[in-house]
């Protein structure tokens, strides 16, 4: 068997208790059937709501010893990280890695997410497909429109060097099936530090902000001639967790981002004059 990574594992099927450490993972497992085989959450992990009453960790931090505490016959997690990697190994606990950086990454990590768990293949198939034309039904809205220009920003807590993703990162890719074109998708890595200028030398049409607000984003110097503020295109409110969970949920996520990006793709059809209804 191999994971979303393609790393080997030898896993008796189905694992019957997972603790599974990334959010994404929690909302696959519960969107196949196999909720009741969770044992252990990651502590981001809030959706569906019936998680919360699972136990949680620190996906990133908790000690090997307290996720073996629950007796896991899988641990799933989002980085190949490879001490702790071998500390579980050497428990005798598979590990398997999904860090999916696509939208159809995401569906193959749920289709082997379900095999993992002994889901019912009719389910898993189900959930497929209807991911797949809800994409589709979302894409065919947007296709042939302007692509406008769009910076992502994932955290300006330092406003002269943000962090924004590059071509690598999930949100790219929902991004550019919205129809949004990303301004740093030369960027070698899925995330990195710019700088404020780069930013603003770019003249993004559109921000997306998965953290503060179009009010910071104007005080800070020189970004108030930024096309986006000048034209109110700074998406503030968007839901950050579907544009950055790779899960079930990014339909979800690739509607509220196509809806922001081309709202006259998604208006109701005007009725011709004369139909009588």
């Amino acid at each position: 068997m191999r994971d979303g990574i393609g790393r080997s594992l030898r896993l008796t099927l189905p694992a019957r208790r997972i603790a599974a450490l990334t959010p994404a993972s929690v909302e696959i497992l519960f969107a196949v059937g196999c909720e009741g085989q969770v044992v252990l959450r990651d502590g981001r992990a809030d959706y569906p709501p019936a998680a919360l009453a699972l136990p949680k960790a620190d996906g990133l931090r908790s000690s090997v010893e307290y996720v073996a505490g629950f007796r896991p016959d899988l641990v799933v997690l989002a980085f190949d990280d490879p001490a702790r990697i071998a500390s579980l190994s050497a428990l005798r606990i598979p590990v398997a890695v999904f860090n999916a950086a696509s939208v159809d990454a995401v569906l193959k990590d749920a289709e082997t997410l379900s095999r993992f768990c002994g889901a019912s293949p009719a389910k898993a198939l189900a959930l497929q497909q209807e991911m797949r034309g809800r994409i589709r039904r979302i894409t065919e809205r947007v296709q042939g429109r302007a692509r406008p220009k769009v910076y992502i920003e994932l955290d300006g807590a330092d406003p002269v060097k943000p962090w924004t993703a590059g071509s690598g990162a999930f949100v790219h890719d929902l991004l550019s099936l919205a129809g949004g074109d990303n301004i740093f998708s030369a960027l070698k890595r899925p995330y990195a530090q710019v700088s404020a200028e780069a930013v603003i030398r770019a003249a993004p049409e559109v921000v997306i902000m998965t953290r503060g607000s179009a009010a910071a984003l104007r005080a800070r110097p020189g970004w108030g001639s930024l096309p986006a503020l000048k034209r109110g295109k700074v998406l503030d409110t968007l839901d950050a967790d579907l544009l950055t969970r790779s899960g079930p949920r990014l339909v979800k996520g690739l509607e509220q981002l196509a809806r922001a990006l081309h709202p006259g793709a998604f208006a109701p059809a005007q009725k011709s004059a004369g139909s009588g209804s």
